[in-house]
């Protein structure tokens, strides 16, 4: 896929095209939320914290659920699989790889998996990790 990067970002790479932010957004461009019937106090005017992650978590389901109905559906005709691949194919994947191509060049990776990359690129392995405790005096 992309032959010139390392392991880590390829791992990135693949979890930003299929996260629930990723597929809450494209659930928003198909209108797909707008059809849902949402609990009490989940409006889009809440900032709460757990109303935006449970927006998205049930948004992103909503994806995953139109895909599994649009293969059982087809199934009967042995053309489900064929079906949802093209569906996802035509409407899923250009925007997943849109919303992951941009949710990549904005962020930066903990320091941690930072380290290990550039460890691995000038092959020194793997870093050993010691805990450090520290205590308070006083």
């Amino acid at each position: 896929m992309l032959p010139r990067h390392q392991e880590g970002q390829l791992s990135r790479a693949k979890s930003a095209l299929v996260n629930n932010d990723t597929l809450s957004k494209i659930s928003a461009d198909l209108s797909i939320t707008d059809l849902l019937l949402w609990p009490p106090g989940f409006s889009e005017a809440s900032g709460a914290p757990l109303v935006v992650k449970g927006r998205t978590t049930i948004a992103a389901g909503a994806v995953e659920s139109l895909i599994a109905a649009i293969y059982l559906d087809q199934a009967l005709e042995d053309a489900g699989m064929e079906t949802a691949m093209n569906f996802v194919a035509t409407h899923i994947l250009p925007r997943s790889v849109e919303y992951a191509t941009r949710a990549l060049a904005t962020s930066f990776g903990s320091p941690i998996v930072e380290l290990q990359n550039l460890l691995q690129g000038h092959y020194y392995g793997q870093p050993v990790y010691k805990y450090v405790y520290l205590r308070r005096v006083g």
